[in-house]
């Protein structure tokens, strides 16, 4: 079992989770089993898709700010 997940993972999780749900990524009954799986449900499919979202946020939010980076590296 998993300790305690601090607010700010539990908010990206659930952001997540309606992207992909409201974008028909994942089915909406996936939204019910986060929130089982956040107050506690023992569901290993609905945690490999929860760090595999994380995963693919720390991706993107690397690969965007390299693009701000360098974009604002050549207006100085």
């Amino acid at each position: 079992m998993r300790g305690k997940l601090p607010k700010l993972s539990i908010a990206i999780i659930k952001a997540n989770t309606r992207y992909f749900c409201e974008q028909g990524f994942e089915p909406r009954e996936t939204l019910s089993q986060v929130k089982g799986w956040l107050e506690g449900a023992d569901d290993l499919e609905i945690q490999a898709k929860v760090i595999k979202w994380m995963e693919s946020d720390i991706k993107w939010t690397q690969e965007i700010w390299a693009e701000v980076a360098h974009y604002y590296w050549y207006l100085w």
